[in-house]
C-alpha cells in the first residue's frame, strides 16, 4: 500500500508526489487507485481533482468513490461501519463512482473548542499581504467612476501570477481586453491563470449559481479568488437594502467560498453621498475586509475601512495612467487604456498645474453668469462627475492657492484675477454663458429662464471657440482616455 501525506487539508497531489508515485508503481500489474475523501463539498471536489491529476499523469485505473455517508463522514467512519479488512475493502471497491452536484446548502459558520486549543488555529493567510486575506469575503467599494474595476483587475492579475483567479465582469465587458493588455505591457507580466466570466451570474438563483460553479471547476478546478463585479449586477431583481435579500446573496458567496476553499471579492458602489457602501448593513457585518476607494481629484485614495482579523493597512494613493497598446480607434486615434499605479500626494502650490477637477471648477466660475460668484450647489450642477465632498475639497484648495475667494461662510465663491490668469484669460474679458459637459456636449445658460440647454458640435480647441462658447475640459484625447472606459 502506497501512502501519500498531504498536509493543510484536502487538496490536489503536488507534482513531486505524483512523480514519486509513478516511480513506485512502475512494474505493478493491474494497479488500481481508489480515492475516498470526506463526504462534504470540498472532499468531493478535491477527490475528483486528484482523479483528473492522476489520470493526466498516465495512470490507467483511477476511481473516485462516494462513501455514502452523511455530510462530514470520512474513510475512518466507513471502516467502523463496514468492519475491518478485507470486508471494508470489498465494500470500498463496490462503492459507487462519485458524481457530485453543487447544491446550495447552509454552511456551518461555528464550531466549539476548548479555549486552550485556540493557539493551534492557523494564522491569517494572505493573497495580497495586508490587503486580501485568503478564504475571505472582501468588499471593494467606492463611487461610480472612481476606478474600482481597475483596482480589482490589478488585484486579480497580481494574484493570477501564482494562483487561478476568476473575474466575473458584469458590465463594461468590451473594455477588458484593452485593460488587460495595458496591464501586461506596463508590468511586463503575462495574464497568468486569470479566467474571465463575461456577463453577470445571478447569485440569487440556485440554478445559475450551480452552472457558474461547474464552469469554473471545468476551467480551472479550484480558484484562489473569485471576483464579482459588480454586486448589484449579481443581485438583479433583489433589493440590496433588504437584510433578507442581502443575506441570501452573502450565503451564495459563502457557498462559492466553501466549495472552492477560496476568497470572494465583491465590487460595490457607495451611496449618493459617497461616504459608505450602498445597501443593507448585513454586507459590512459579514465581510472580513472592506476597502474604500475615494476620488481625490487626479488621484485615488485607497483605505481600509474594516479588517476583521488583523490591523488595517495604511491608506495610500494610486492614479490611472494611460498606456499605449499600439491600437487605434475607428477615427485613427490611439487607444490608451489606463492601468492603476502607485502615486504620491504632493503639496500643490500656485505654480503647479491645475488638476482636472480644479480646472473644471475654475472654468465654471469664469462664466459671465457667475461674475458675482456661484454657490457650491450651482457649481455642482455643472460638474456632475465631481462628488459633493470632493467639490468642497477642490474649492478649499483653490481658495488656499488664491484662485477663488469667499467673503464669508455661506457666501458664493468668486474667481480671482489669479484664477483667471491660471486659465489664460484676460482679467477684463467676459466668458460667455456656455459650458461643456464631459463628452463634448455643451450647455447654453439662459439667464432669464435659469436653465441650461444642451448643444453639440463643439471644437476641442479653446482658440476656435467663439465668445458664446467655452470648454471646461480641453485635454488631448490621449490624456483623457481613461474617461472612455466604464469604471
Amino acid at each position: 500500500l502506497a501512502a501519500a501525506c498531504v498536509t493543510s487539508g484536502e487538496k490536489d497531489i503536488p507534482a513531486d508526489l505524483v512523480a514519486e508515485l509513478k516511480r513506485f508503481a512502475t512494474g505493478i500489474e493491474d494497479l488500481q487507485i481508489i480515492i475516498a475523501l470526506d463526504c462534504d463539498a470540498k472532499g468531493q471536489r478535491v477527490s475528483l481533482q486528484i482523479k483528473d491529476t492522476l489520470t493526466a499523469a498516465g495512470f490507467q485505473s483511477v476511481r473516485s468513490v462516494d462513501l455514502g455517508l452523511t455530510d462530514g463522514g470520512d474513510l475512518a467512519d466507513f471502516c467502523r461501519l463496514h468492519g475491518v479488512y478485507p470486508d471494508s475493502e470489498h465494500r470500498l471497491k463496490a462503492a459507487k463512482d462519485l458524481r457530485p452536484v453543487f447544491q446550495l446548502q447552509k454552511v456551518q459558520r461555528w464550531q466549539i473548542m476548548h479555549a486552550s486549543d485556540l493557539k493551534f488555529l492557523p494564522p491569517v493567510e494572505w493573497l495580497i499581504p495586508g490587503e486580501i486575506p485568503s478564504r475571505s469575503l472582501t468588499v471593494v467599494y467606492g463611487p461610480s467612476g472612481v476606478g474600482k474595476s481597475f483596482k480589482t483587475l490589478d488585484y486579480a492579475l497580481r494574484i493570477s501570477q501564482n494562483e487561478p483567479v476568476v473575474y466575473m465582469a458584469g458590465e463594461g465587458v468590451s473594455g477588458y481586453a484593452g485593460r488587460i493588455q495595458a496591464w501586461t505591457k506596463h508590468h511586463r507580466q503575462s495574464v497568468g491563470e486569470l479566467y474571465m466570466c463575461l456577463g453577470a451570474v445571478s447569485f440569487m438563483e440556485q440554478d445559475d449559481l450551480a452552472s457558474f460553479v461547474r464552469e469554473v471547476e471545468n476551467a480551472c478546478k479550484a480558484p484562489a479568488l473569485v471576483i464579482v463585479d459588480t454586486l448589484a449586477r449579481s443581485m438583479l431583481g433583489a433589493d440590496e437594502n433588504s437584510t433578507r435579500d442581502m443575506g441570501k446573496f452573502i450565503e451564495s458567496c459563502e457557498q462559492v467560498a466553501h466549495y472552492f476553499d477560496c476568497a470572494v471579492m465583491l465590487v460595490h458602489h457607495t451611496n449618493k453621498v459617497g461616504v459608505v457602501e450602498r445597501g443593507s448593513g448585513a454586507l459590512r457585518g459579514a465581510s472580513d475586509q472592506m476597502i474604500k476607494l475615494t476620488d481625490e481629484d487626479d488621484m485615488i485614495l485607497v483605505e481600509c475601512s474594516k479588517s476583521k482579523d488583523s490591523k488595517g493597512f495604511d491608506a495610500y494613493y494610486m492614479k490611472l495612467m494611460p498606456v499605449d497598446i499600439g491600437m487605434v480607434d475607428h477615427e485613427g486615434n490611439p487607444v490608451m487604456p489606463p492601468v492603476i499605479v502607485p502615486s504620491e500626494k504632493l503639496d500643490q502650490t500656485s505654480d503647479h498645474d491645475l488638476t482636472r477637477h480644479q480646472r473644471k471648477v475654475l472654468e465654471v466660475l469664469s462664466l459671465q453668469s457667475f461674475n458675482f460668484g456661484a454657490s457650491p450647489t450651482e457649481i455642482s450642477a455643472l460638474c456632475p462627475d465631481i462628488p459633493v465632498r470632493g467639490l468642497y475639497r477642490v474649492l478649499s484648495k483653490l481658495a488656499e492657492l488664491g484662485f477663488v475667494s469667499q467673503e464669508a461662510r455661506r457666501e458664493p465663491y468668486v474667481i480671482t484675477d489669479s484664477g483667471k490668469a491660471k486659465l489664460g484669460l484676460h482679467t477684463s474679458s467676459h466668458t460667455a454663458d456656455t459650458v461643456a459637459y464631459v463628452g463634448h456636449a455643451t450647455a447654453n445658460y439662459n439667464g432669464a429662464n435659469k436653465r441650461f440647454v444642451k448643444t453639440d458640435d463643439m471644437s476641442d480647441s479653446i482658440d476656435s471657440i467663439d465668445l458664446k462658447q467655452r470648454t471646461l475640459l480641453d485635454l488631448p484625447k490621449s490624456q483623457r482616455s481613461h474617461y472612455d472606459f466604464e469604471q
